[in-house]
């Protein structure tokens, strides 16, 4: 399951979740992009979230911290390189 879709099966929006985290729409969006197929150069990888971002998602999608974990590295890619290295 992609953060999109744990989103989505909660029924908010990315401003609803923004609003109910605090954190920033485009932030959302971009850890979202993540998992996009091909991925948008403005995609973030969301396993580099802080923890305070992590809490707060987790907290504004009523899940824990280990489901979100879990979310977040299945949107991950399936190579073992870095992000860095995915850049080059």
């Amino acid at each position: 399951m992609t953060l999109q879709q744990l989103r989505l099966e909660k029924g908010l929006t990315l401003a609803e979740l923004a609003e109910l985290s605090g954190l920033s729409l485009g932030r959302i969006g971009n850890w979202e992009a993540w998992s996009r197929d091909p991925r948008p150069k403005t995609a973030r990888d969301p396993l580099l979230m802080s923890m305070q971002s992590a809490l707060r998602l987790s907290s504004a999608l009523d899940v824990s911290l280990d489901t979100l974990a879990q979310c977040l590295a299945e949107s991950s890619p399936q190579d073992d390189s870095t992000p860095a290295e995915n850049s080059k």
